[in-house]
This record gives structure tokens, sequence and C-alpha cells, in this order.
């Protein structure tokens, strides 16, 4: 059959999704099981929910609707916010998922505004207790606990559905973070990660992240009533930039240190 033709107009030419762009994305084998799972929402939405597909069956099963999550950038923290631009995240609804590497049955992530979703095998989600605020969260391999930052602050909540979360850093304060990457190691290094988990579960490799040497430049917003400012610490070319620490520490809550590296003021953890 064929297809009629048009011209592209500017409204098509700046569009999110852009025509022709509309593909499920973020897609991930299930582990040990012959599935996979994505993100896709209405024809030309933005708005995506996560779904699951049998390689056996046409008909794809949603695990989570867009409903479920915020629907616009206003319900979101500032923190999230800033990931987002600085990630390029365009899209609402479910916008990110993982899959812990060796849990058997498979274990489920899903962060969605601020709440920490699980599932073993994908059915049913229920919400990891005492999480809410969460962000940059990070399943173990074996799926039994779930690395998040809140507040500036490193934590370890099990998946259990009795655990709750333990601290696992405990000097964030003014310009001051742990678990969470600085602005260059995110727009300039292409690394969003500020923790990592070791192989076995049993620790955590954080970035310690010291800003307060780095000026603040104030973003006035006037248009909007009542006027209002964000406030972050930008690194210009030529200034200083964060002082970034690399820290492992005991993934139950024991004691940190500093991992010696070869780094002065001016060094960049990649």
């Amino acid at each position: 059959m064929r297809q009629e033709r048009r011209r592209l107009t500017i409204a098509d030419a700046v569009r999110q999704p852009a025509p022709g762009l509309e593909a499920p994305i973020k897609p991930a084998w299930v582990p040990g099981r012959s599935a996979v799972t994505y993100l896709q929402g209405p024809p030309g939405s933005l708005v995506r929910s996560l779904w699951w597909r049998d390689v056996d069956d046409d008909s794809p099963r949603e695990l989570l609707p867009a409903a479920a999550a915020p629907a616009s950038e206003e319900e979101l923290p500032l923190q999230e916010v800033l990931r987002r631009q600085r990630q390029r995240t365009t899209g609402l609804g479910v916008t990110d998922y993982g899959w812990a590497a060796e849990s058997d049955p498979p274990m489920l992530l899903v962060p969605v505004g601020g709440r920490l979703l699980v599932s073993e095998a994908g059915v049913p989600l229920r919400e990891l207790s005492g999480a809410r605020g969460a962000l940059t969260a990070t399943l173990s391999a074996a799926g039994d606990r779930v690395a998040f930052t809140r507040d500036g602050e490193l934590w370890v909540v099990p998946t259990s559905e009795a655990g709750e979360p333990v601290r696992i850093s405990h000097d964030a304060g003014e310009a001051v973070t742990n678990g969470v990457a600085e602005f260059v190691a995110t727009e300039e290094l292409g690394r969003a990660e500020g923790h990592w988990w070791s192989a076995d579960g049993r620790q955590l490799a954080y970035a310690h992240v010291d800003e307060r040497g780095v000026p603040p430049f104030v973003i006035p917003h006037w248009e909007d009533d009542p006027p209002w400012h964000e406030e972050h610490r930008y690194p210009f070319a030529g200034g200083p930039n964060a002082l970034v620490t690399l820290r492992l520490a005991d993934a139950s809550g024991g004691g940190e240190c500093d991992v010696d590296l070869p780094m002065d003021d001016g060094s960049y953890l990649a």
C-alpha cells in the first residue's frame, strides 16, 4: 500500500519524540528468563510505562503504568530535576529501572518519584519501606539490597519486606555530598554514577564531593509569582573544581575509609 506523503513542518522537526523515533527504549533481558523488559508510551508521547514481553508471546504485559509515576517535573525535587537535565532525560512516567545481575528469581528495581519499587520476576511490585526521597538507586548483584542517596548521604535498604534503611555515610552538609556524581563528572566526563557495589555485595565504593571551594552561581526566576532563585556551585573554566575523594564502606553500615589514590586538588575521578 502506498503511503500518503506530506511536507514536514517546523512543529514536526522540533517535537519530541522526533518523527520515526517512537520505538521502545532501555530494553533489557530478564536474567535467566526468555523475556525482555522496556519502556514505551503511546504514539507521540514521552510519558512511558514499563512493559514485559516473553520471547514466544506476542502479547506484552504492562508491569508499571505511567500513571504510577509523576506526570511532570513540577512534582519532582530539584535534585532529581537537575539529574534529569544533566543526563538529557526528556521522558516522564517511568523513566528508569534495573535488574539485579545474579539474583534468582530475578529482582527488579523501579525508582519512581522518590519511591523505590521492587519485584521478584516482575510481579507484584511493592514499595521499599523507609526509602522515600531516594535518588540514584542501584541494586546489588544478588538483588538483596539497594543503595540510594538522600539529602546528600548514602543509604542501603534490604529488598526483603522486613528491611529498614541503614545509613552508610554521615558527613554531608552545605555543598558536601556522598554517593552523588558532581557536575563535572556528569556533564563533562559521562559519569552519572556516584556509588558502586562490590561484586560480592559486601562493600560500596562512593564519591565524597566537597564543593565548598566552588563559588555559588545564582539563577533568578523573576517571571514567577513569587520570584525565586536557584543557587548552584558551578565550576567556571579556570576556577576551582569540587574536591572529590573515593571512599569504601561496609554495606551493612560499618566504618568507611578513603581510597589512597594519586589525586591532587585538580584531579578528576573519571
